[in-house]
């Protein structure tokens, strides 16, 4: 019993970061439904015991945007602490 409850946590970490590698924004897609796919995949990982560094979560979801919003990234990356900054609250 215990094998068969492994291997299903372990697929399930394995879909998660294979998500967390595909994630990105979607060619038109508002910043509102981006937020929300974001946020949904965290809650993902924290519902599940995975947390990953929150400057990896912070860049990851700072680098997906759409291209439109890099003015505004580049001055997030200037001004604000991507190590303690939490952008899924």
């Amino acid at each position: 019993m215990m094998k068969g409850s492994n291997i299903g946590i372990q697929e399930n970490k394995a879909k998660l970061f294979n998500e967390w590698g595909r994630f990105t924004s979607n060619k038109g897609e508002s910043i509102e439904s981006y937020y929300l796919r974001f946020l949904k995949l965290m809650n993902d990982f924290k519902r599940n015991k995975y947390f990953p560094e929150k400057i990896a979560s912070n860049l990851k979801f700072l680098n997906n945007l759409q291209p439109q919003w890099s003015p505004h990234v580049t001055i997030v990356h200037q001004t604000k602490d991507l190590h303690t900054a939490d952008y899924t609250q």
